[in-house]
């Protein structure tokens, strides 16, 4: 019986042992993931749908190191391909200025923006600084084939996608790697 109970004690000493370092681990993947702000299109792997046909395609930002006052989103998309249907903003900063929010199927543009200002008391609001889905957009197919929808970027242009970081006022947005866009395929 003495047996039974100590294998059984370094059983589950050796079980927590594996989970414990299983979870350290995992913090430093996730604190590794978080280093930089990023947005991402989602679904990034769209399947080809058919004429006609429309989608969805959600914007994420990820921000979970840095505070977010403002954002700037421009997204391409084949205008011979996709036609955009609308853009809706999904509500993680108070205020998305109906200016900002524009559709342009001509030259295949989605533009969104948002600020961490309330148009009421006209005073800033608490920054973002989280995970959350910042816009939706809605895609009709025209033609039936494979295409990509990025955001429009060159590093430290402020007319394209980028993000303010509040305190400071500058664009953190540096790298295209902290943009993802999404493609459309078999």
């Amino acid at each position: 019986m003495k047996k039974l109970i100590v294998k059984l004690f370094f059983g589950v000493l050796i079980f927590f042992g594996f989970l414990t370092l299983t979870l350290l681990y995992l913090n430093k993947e996730n604190r590794a993931l978080e280093e930089s702000t990023k947005l991402i299109l989602l679904p990034n792997e769209i399947p080809i749908r058919s004429e006609d046909e429309q989608f969805y395609v959600y914007i994420l930002l990820n921000s979970q190191v840095n505070k977010i006052s403002a954002v700037d989103t421009v997204i391409r998309f084949d205008q011979n391909i996709l036609e955009v249907v609308d853009v809706v903003p999904l509500g993680i900063f108070p205020t998305y200025p109906d200016a900002s929010r524009a559709l342009d199927n001509k030259n295949g543009l989605v533009f969104l923006s948002a600020v961490a200002f309330d148009t009421t008391t006209k005073t800033f609001t608490e920054p973002f600084q989280s995970i959350g889905l910042f816009g939706r957009i809605s895609f009709e197919v025209k033609k039936s084939q494979a295409t990509t929808i990025d955001f429009v970027f060159t590093p430290g242009k402020t007319s394209e996608t980028n993000l303010i970081e509040a305190g400071t006022g500058k664009n953190i947005l540096l790298d295209k790697n902290q943009i993802l866009g999404a493609i459309v395929e078999k």
